[in-house]
């Protein structure tokens, strides 16, 4: 991913701090060798290095995202929803499903080419047609007051033959307005590129196709986001043991 045609865009490079044995695997691609169908750069994609990969002093990131808050969701160890859309795509399997009487995804889904009623959704949406949240842990929070509230989150241990567990949360304000969420608390896994072991995961961009904003350190406690609609999905999950958070949220009005 880091060497997609297009990365200067929204990478900074730290080249001085890359190990000279590893600057070949930061080599730039020329359009006319990176075919990427027209989507989008993914900080979440499986395909991406985490911000201290390859570094001489490991203290220090090798390459800061232009939107800085994006920094720990380098280094993802799973699919993105934009991986599954590129290799779907170049394998002609978007072709699979009849437009007129495949599933009408919603939030950006595509018809899944093995059952054309139902959907491939991006995270933080499930059901047939990507307008529910997925089943499981989790609920819709209604955000209704200016004034903070809090939500623990909360995702316990595996069970046996679990390789991971995601609680998905809604905060949903009023048609027309704005959700703030703040980063109160957080189990602590340290500096972690794609906070692989656990974290929590907060989509306010107003693509909801891609990877939100993941922290999973006690740097990011504090850290403020504000939405791009009325719906925020937040997912905490963990690979390998319990994960724990705290986060605030309100409504902002329109003006």
């Amino acid at each position: 991913m880091q060497s997609r045609h297009d990365r200067d865009n929204y990478l900074l490079l730290n080249k001085d701090n890359i190990n000279p044995d590893n600057f070949g695997d930061f080599s730039k691609e020329t359009p006319e060798r990176n075919e990427n169908y027209n989507l989008p750069y993914d900080y979440g994609s499986i395909m991406h290095y985490h911000a201290w990969g390859f570094a001489k002093d490991i203290s220090k990131p090798t390459m800061v995202p232009k939107d800085e808050k994006y920094i720990r969701t380098l280094g993802s160890r799973v699919l993105s929803f934009y991986d599954k859309l590129l290799m779907n795509t170049h394998y002609g399997c978007l072709d699979k499903c009849d437009k007129n009487t495949a599933a009408k995804c919603t939030n950006g889904g595509f018809p899944h080419p093995k059952n054309c009623s139902e959907c491939i959704c991006p995270g933080g949406y499930g059901g047939a047609l990507c307008d529910q949240r997925p089943k499981g842990c989790g609920k819709v929070v209604r955000v209704t007051s200016t004034s903070p509230r809090k939500l623990n989150l909360f995702v316990g241990e595996l069970r046996e033959g679990e390789v991971s567990r995601e609680c998905t949360y809604w905060l949903e304000a009023p048609a027309g307005s704005k959700v703030e969420v703040k980063l109160i608390s957080l189990s602590n896994w340290g500096i972690i590129g794609g906070c692989h072991i656990g974290g929590i995961e907060f989509k306010t961009q107003a693509d909801q196709k891609a990877t939100g904003y993941r922290f999973c350190t006690k740097s990011d406690i504090g850290t403020t986001l504000l939405s791009s609609s009325n719906r925020v999905p937040v997912m905490a999950y963990n690979h390998e043991s319990v994960f724990e958070a705290t986060i605030e949220y309100k409504v902002v009005k329109p003006r």
